[in-house]
């Protein structure tokens, strides 16, 4: 069993297996990644439990000997995606607002530089191509070209006491809106990088749980109370709300038209 092991670690114990099943032999959980996660810990408790009984059924006995690691190895998986998913979401977040930022600071600059250089057509001509962008990508282009402009004149706007910290900003947002863009583009490819091998690990997981459930319902055949541990217990849960569901609905009264509603035959 895998008591001792983190999920990390079976997941690097069981890595090269996993990473070996082929994109077109995996078995895609129905399951909530969080239930689906609970069903291995909970398979690879009745393991440990009715280890013996399970043992003389005729299965594979490795099975039994590795499910609580392909079982942490799954958990690994599902926490290395939603790390990647917060990650993204994060990258997203903090985009929104420094994007927001960076608009009001090429607003600013524009408005400043266009006075500085009220008398200087070159310039005022540079400054209406940089209007003249459009949508986030322009206004992140932007921010350089304007820092280069100030860099290339920057005896007159010291002379205008323009801020160097504004100047400075520009190049400051124009970087890290540059990285949050490029780290926006790269996320998905990794969560799905990453979905793709949590699928491989459930894969691995549910070989040997649908091998180990079939054991047991045959091995306690007798023992019904028993016997029933071995179903996933989601799709027992599930089962058994459908079915209350439909009971609900077969007892609701039937609509009866009221008199403003109802027809008398002539």
């Amino acid at each position: 069993m895998a008591e001792d092991k983190t999920p990390s670690q079976c997941f690097e114990e069981l890595k090269d297996d996993i990473l070996a099943i082929p994109d077109d032999a995996i078995a895609y959980s129905k399951m909530p990644y969080e239930e689906a996660m609970q069903e291995g810990q909970r398979v690879s408790t009745l393991v440990e439990k009715y280890h013996d009984n399970l043992i003389n059924s005729d299965i594979n006995p490795a099975l039994l000997d590795t499910i609580g690691t392909r079982s942490g190895a799954f958990a690994h998986s599902v926490a290395v995606m939603d790390s990647f998913v917060k990650i993204s979401e994060s990258h997203i977040e903090i985009y929104q607002k420094k994007k927001k930022e960076g608009y009001e600071i090429r607003r600013r600059l524009l408005e400043t530089l266009e006075y500085v250089f009220r008398f200087d057509k070159a310039v005022l001509d540079i400054l209406d191509n940089i209007k003249n962008g459009a949508g986030d990508l322009d206004m992140i282009r932007d921010l350089n070209s304007i820092h280069l402009l100030c860099k290339n004149n920057q005896d007159r706007l010291t002379k205008a006491h323009v801020e160097q910290s504004l100047i400075d900003q520009a190049l400051e947002y124009y970087t890290e809106l540059s990285q949050l863009t490029a780290q926006i583009d790269i996320d998905p490819k990794r969560i799905n990088e990453a979905k793709q091998v949590c699928a491989k690990a459930w894969t691995y997981l549910w070989e040997a749980m649908t091998e180990i459930y079939a054991a047991g319902r045959y091995v306690f055949y007798d023992e019904p109370d028993i016997q029933e541990l071995f179903y996933i217990d989601y799709y027992q849960r599930m089962g058994k709300l459908n079915r209350k569901k439909t009971e609900e609905e077969e007892n609701l009264p039937e609509e009866t038209e009221s008199p403003e509603t109802s027809t008398t035959s002539l």
